[in-house]
């Protein structure tokens, strides 16, 4: 469903992995769709999201300009952390940065945070 988080690993997406090569998000409107499958196996396909930006399932309350991160539990859902609150571990769960606020905290639901996907990439990088 889009906004479900998902971990790619060697090109395969699930919402159960726990250690991922990364973290992406299902897409209702990619901007990019690359190579398309044939007719009779689209439903062994979803659209991720790689660039741009797409609406992420988030728990908690989210800041503009916080991190969106995998939250780790498998669950398609995604939690935000402050720039400042960012662990080291936490970089690798990276799957966007939130361009809006949504300040009810929702213990055991979610909103739809609209996320810039794929434009953190120098975040590790010191000046």
């Amino acid at each position: 469903m889009f906004g479900d988080v998902v971990g790619v690993r060697a090109g395969k997406i699930s919402k159960s992995f726990g250690e991922a090569d990364h973290y992406m998000v299902i897409s209702s409107q990619p901007i990019i769709i690359g190579n398309m499958p044939k007719e009779d196996n689209y439903k062994s396909y979803e659209k991720v999201a790689f660039l741009g930006q797409a609406l992420v399932k988030v728990r908690g309350k989210v800041e503009a300009g916080d991190y969106v991160v995998a939250s780790g539990h498998g669950d398609g859902i995604a939690i935000a952390i402050s720039p400042e609150e960012m662990k080291p571990f936490d970089y690798k769960r990276i799957i966007g940065v939130s361009w809006e606020s949504d300040s009810e905290a929702k213990e055991f639901g979610y909103s739809l945070i609209n996320t810039a996907i794929g434009l953190n990439n120098n975040d590790v990088v010191g000046e």
